[in-house]
């Protein structure tokens, strides 16, 4: 089973808020993951998990991304990808989260007040609500020893791993379909050629 590196700040990779000038390079996959407030799950309509998924799409686009592979689970997401071109980390992180975060708590205020009650934070005079674990965000980049298909699979499981779904395939929120089925969506993954091109152990030495 893959598992998850300590959280500790390196040249290319750590927790989010820490690595504002940490440089996304070409060539390298990186793994972002991000969590709800208090680990809470806020994805409670299918209106939050298409909010993330076409926000996830413009990212893409916005910063010609390569995404290989991404869940959206009840509490956090992962997500699997390789920049074009040079780029901060923590630029990708904001757009990726900044929006879902503003719209996703209108809608839990909108169907859920005792669970939007729930991500009122108070400093001081200040009250605020957030919608993602604050200083959570955390991003690394994949080491050559590890081969990409595990890390995907293992991206793909977690809904069957929380008893979501009896296959990664059935869970709608990911890119599972793609790489089991060939299924393309509105968000199809784009990995780049000289990821998919290489011998299965191999895939991280570009």
């Amino acid at each position: 089973m893959y598992v998850w590196g300590n959280p500790k700040i390196t040249q290319q990779g750590g927790v989010v808020n820490k690595l504002p000038y940490v440089t996304a390079s070409p060539g390298i996959v990186y793994s972002f993951t991000f969590s709800c407030h208090k680990r809470l799950s806020l994805f409670i309509d299918s209106a939050i998990y298409d909010l993330f998924e076409k926000n996830l799409g413009d990212v893409r686009n916005k910063h010609r991304l390569f995404l290989i592979a991404w869940v959206i689970m009840p509490n956090h997401v992962h997500i699997l990808l390789t920049p074009s071109y040079e780029i901060k980390l923590s630029s990708i992180a904001r757009d990726l989260k900044q929006k879902v975060g503003y719209y996703g708590l209108t809608i839990v205020k909108t169907l859920d007040q005792q669970l939007y009650s729930k991500l009122v934070v108070t400093t001081g005079t200040t009250r605020k609500t957030r919608f993602w674990l604050e200083r959570r965000g955390y991003v690394r980049p994949v080491s050559v020893e590890e081969d990409i298909h595990i890390l995907i699979d293992y991206i793909h499981r977690n809904p069957e791993r929380w008893k979501l779904v009896t296959s990664p395939e059935d869970w709608l929120y990911s890119s599972a379909r793609y790489w089991l089925l060939g299924d393309e969506r509105d968000l199809t993954p784009n990995p780049p050629e000289w990821l998919m091109d290489m011998p299965p152990t191999d895939r991280l030495r570009g």
